[in-house]
């Protein structure tokens, strides 16, 4: 199945962080499609932070898989927030 994830960080990330995470990401979803969105003011406050750096992925897996996947992204101390919802 298609899957969408947009994925919140921390907005003081260095650029060596940013790009350990992306490959982290990608090392996870091999077959994804990662658009960086940039810095973005939050629509509330999230773990006291009013801005995120926005990534949009878009990936195929199982769906015994999203289980591992969401797991993984809770693990993350660097990323405040996801949202994962099925392509059409």
């Amino acid at each position: 199945m298609k899957y969408e994830i947009f994925i919140w960080l921390k907005p003081d990330l260095t650029a060596d962080e940013h790009k350990k995470e992306i490959k982290q990401l990608k090392e996870l979803l091999p077959q994804v499609e990662v658009e960086d969105l940039g810095k973005r003011k939050l629509a509330y406050v999230v773990k006291g932070l009013t801005e995120g750096h926005e990534l949009h992925l878009k990936f195929e897996a199982e769906t015994a898989a999203i289980g591992e996947i969401t797991a993984s992204l809770n693990r993350r101390t660097n990323v405040l927030r996801y949202l994962l919802t099925k392509s059409l």
